[in-house]
């Protein structure tokens, strides 16, 4: 095994790991949380457990292979591995917005999810970026009605319901991407 080889596959174990440690981290949150989180934090968190295993399966079939599997895939690794990396930074975001008490709180918590989506669109390999970039501006445009706003339930309501609608838009966007791949 090459150095550069040894050194890739050490590094993406150990962000891995760091993946593994923050999904557990989110799922303790969770726990914690109890009636304060929805339906789509579970299904996240799902997803993310899928997604640590299909990395780490192609970790696995890389170190199983020789140097020439590894040149080919090492960038699709990496990919995968921000694209995972990205995910956690948008669950952690929206169950901080989920158990979030005040105003305050809850925009700063959409807000930093919204960046997340952002970084996700930028990293991800996407067959559907339009769609997904007009559900980010529909949710960046709600979230900035409840700021304007009296911080009313109705508009809060409202941002939530963007932000599920540019899930949902993603989900369906990984699927297609995921039928493209195999």
């Amino acid at each position: 095994m090459s150095t550069s080889r040894r050194a890739g596959l050490q590094m993406i174990d150990l962000r891995l790991g760091q993946a593994g440690e923050q999904i557990d981290g989110i799922v303790a949150r969770v726990r914690d949380g109890h009636g304060l989180v929805n339906g789509r934090t579970f299904w996240r968190i799902d997803a993310l457990r899928a997604h640590e295993a299909r990395v780490r399966g192609r970790v696995r079939q890389v170190r199983e292979a020789g140097q020439a599997a590894w040149t080919e895939c090492s960038a699709q690794l990496r990919r995968e591995l921000l694209e995972l990396e990205t995910q956690i930074a948008i669950s952690t975001a929206r169950l901080d917005a989920d158990v979030a008490i005040g105003d305050a709180a809850f925009v700063s918590a959409v807000q930093a999810e919204l960046d997340a989506w952002a970084a996700y669109l930028h990293a991800a390999a996407s067959t559907q970026r339009a769609e997904l970039e007009d559900c980010l501006a529909v949710a960046r445009s709600q979230l900035a009605e409840f700021r304007d706003a009296a911080a009313s339930a109705a508009v809060r309501l409202r941002v939530g319901q963007a932000i599920e609608d540019l899930d949902r838009a993603a989900a369906q966007d990984c699927a297609s991407v995921q039928k493209t791949h195999k």
